[in-house]
Parts: C-alpha cells; sequence; structure tokens
C-alpha cells in the first residue's frame, strides 16, 4: 500500500493518505480507463463468489448428474472469466510489462493451465499416470479437463485474497479487532464446511454445537475433541479440519 504526504487545511499538518492511483501505479496496473476497472472488479467479485458457490455445491453435497454437469458447465464459464480478467487489464495497462511483473504468479498459473490443457490426451497414454488418476476418479480426459478447470479457480481465488487484504487496509481497523474477526471468520467457515453432507461418513450426521466446537478446537489448535475425527468426518471433513489447524496454528 502506498501513502502519500498532502497538506491537510483542517488540522493544518501533513497527513498520510491512501491514494489508490499510486498504488496502482506502484502495482504496475495503472490503466487508461479507471472506472472500467472499477466497474470490472465489481463484476470479478460477483464471479468469485460465484465460483465457491459452485465449488461448495458439488463437492459438499450429492448431487444429480443433470446437476453437476450443470456446474461443470458453470466452472467452464468461470473460467474463462477470469483469464479475460487478466488479459483485458493487460491491454488496458499503460506499462505492459509493469502489470506483467507485478501479475508474474498468475501468468505463470495461467501458462500451466495451458499447458496441462494441451497436453491433457497425453496423460492417459503413460499407463501408470492413467492408473494413478483412476484411482482418484479421472478416467477420461473430458472429467480431467473438469478437475484442472476446478484448480485453477481454487488457485485464482486464493490469488485473490491479497486484494482483500488492501482493502481491508483502507478501512483503517484496529489490529486486535482485525486478529479477532479472522479467527471469527475462519472458524466460520470451518463450521460450515464441516456441516456439509460430504464432509460426514455415510450414515452419520454432524450437529451444529458438534461442527462449531470441532472448527473453533482445529483453529485454536487444541486438540479437544467431541467426535473420533478419523471415523466420524469424511475426506473431505478431515482436510478441513487439517486446513483449520495450519491457518490458525
Amino acid at each position: 500500500m502506498v501513502s502519500i504526504q498532502r497538506k491537510s487545511w483542517v488540522v493544518g499538518q501533513p497527513r498520510l493518505i491512501f491514494d489508490h492511483e499510486a498504488w496502482l501505479l506502484k502495482e504496475g496496473i495503472v490503466i487508461n480507463y479507471p472506472k472500467v476497472t472499477s466497474h470490472l472488479n465489481i463484476f470479478i467479485t460477483g464471479v468469485a463468489l460465484t465460483a465457491i458457490l459452485s465449488l461448495i455445491l458439488e463437492y459438499g453435497f450429492y448431487l444429480g448428474v443433470k446437476t453437476e454437469a450443470l456446474l461443470h458447465r458453470l466452472d467452464l464459464f468461470i473460467v474463462g472469466i477470469f483469464l479475460a480478467e487478466f488479459f483485458f487489464k493487460l491491454a488496458l495497462a499503460k506499462e505492459k510489462r509493469a502489470y506483467l511483473t507485478a501479475n508474474k504468479v498468475d501468468g505463470v498459473v495461467i501458462g500451466v493451465f495451458f499447458v496441462l490443457i494441451l497436453f491433457i490426451n497425453k496423460l492417459f497414454t503413460a499407463p501408470e499416470l492413467a492408473q494413478f488418476l483412476g484411482r482418484i476418479g479421472i478416467v477420461s480426459p473430458a472429467e480431467a479437463y473438469i478437475v484442472i478447470s476446478q484448480g485453477y479457480i481454487l488457485v485464482a481465488l486464493l490469488l485473490k485474497l491479497p486484494q482483500l487484504n488492501k482493502a481491508l487496509l483502507i478501512l483503517k481497523l484496529n489490529p486486535s479487532l482485525v486478529v479477532i474477526l479472522a479467527f471469527l471468520t475462519i472458524i466460520g467457515i470451518g463450521t460450515m464446511l464441516l456441516l456439509l453432507p460430504r464432509s460426514t461418513t455415510s450414515g452419520k450426521e454432524t450437529t451444529f454445537l458438534e461442527a462449531l466446537f470441532t472448527a473453533t478446537s482445529a483453529t485454536c489448535v487444541t486438540g479437544l475433541i467431541v467426535v473420533d475425527t478419523g471415523t466420524h468426518f469424511s475426506l473431505l471433513g478431515q482436510l478441513t479440519i487439517l486446513s483449520l489447524v495450519q491457518i490458525g496454528g
């Protein structure tokens, strides 16, 4: 974040003011049409929320074949939007090289995505690799394409987290309040994920208090449990708990 000293006509002394244009310049993404990018960012936020909802529905609930097919089409549309955002901002950037430098991680991820898509058919020509993919439920290039697309969506969402951090900096919240809100948010998200039908093993259910206690315990790394983690929760639930432990620890 870049702050620029300006004269304050009220106090009469220089004060630090967040300058959005200066931050954009430092990040290398100053564009010729800032209003267009502002509206685009709002649209992308909506797309990101839709992507999160799509992934939660597909991996957290037991859905029919038609519903899964619809979500797969939605995932492909979201991938197209994220890719278009990167290249659209590149086209509008005043300094192309500065934009690519500031967003080199995004560029690398996009490059890896395209390489995987181009060689997706060859993944199944190697017997050992094809056998491994079959063990995790990927038995055709079409399914591999969907998984790669969903993986790209997940990584793209993670890369957008720093933008949220910058937005919080603009709000100038108390640091202690930010820490408290962060823990509460993590616990809340963890609780909701543990309540998903696919987070528990077949024939078992997780109550709200069990999910809340487990999420809180994992985030605070207390080691306390109310249900047997190994038998009660599925792979998704166990990965959720492991993620909470890593984030909280």
